[in-house]
């Protein structure tokens, strides 16, 4: 029988691994990841002031309201901030709602129940709770002043969240 070259190869090969112990090559598969605080809004509940009555209700007394939103941030996060717009109508500083037309209302945004600490996008940003890898809710203290005589209507503005993880 005549045995090719190929197959004389595999045999001497293969003595060779029998006569050595059959030692194995080893050597490591790296393996590496990275995570990087990051922060996302889920649900936003609107702040709805509801009946703002220029002549009797709100004549001496502000109207208060709230809205939340939900912020999940990176597990151990504790630097995240966030800011809220002036919103889409505002003017030297001041938040607007407006009725459609040009007749505006009033009103402020704060961190507390206490309406005494502004929440915008510069200066007064929030401080989010450390992160947990699961929702936190963040409560909107709205305020509208009281003393506005404005006619009827429907008042609306819409303001921007910006979050920084």
């Amino acid at each position: 029988m005549k045995i090719g070259k190929w197959a004389r190869t595999v045999g001497v090969a293969a003595s060779m691994a029998l006569m050595m112990g059959g030692a194995a090559m080893a050597t490591n598969l790296p393996v590496s990841a990275s995570i990087t605080n990051t922060c996302s809004i889920g649900t936003v509940t609107a702040l709805a002031f509801g009946a703002y009555d220029p002549v009797v209700a709100n004549a001496s007394t502000d109207l208060h309201g709230t809205g939340s939103i939900a912020l999940t941030c990176t597990t151990g996060d504790a630097a995240a901030t966030v800011g809220l717009s002036l919103g889409g109508q505002s003017t030297s500083g001041q938040r607007y709602m407006i009725d459609g037309g040009t007749d505006k209302l009033s009103y402020n945004l704060y961190s507390d129940s206490g309406y005494s600490t502004a929440w915008d996008d510069t200066s007064n940003k929030v401080t989010a709770p450390t992160g947990t890898g699961t929702p936190q809710t963040l409560t909107v203290y709205g305020s509208i002043p009281a003393g506005q005589d404005e006619p009827q209507g429907n008042y609306n503005d819409t303001v921007a969240i910006d979050v920084t993880p």
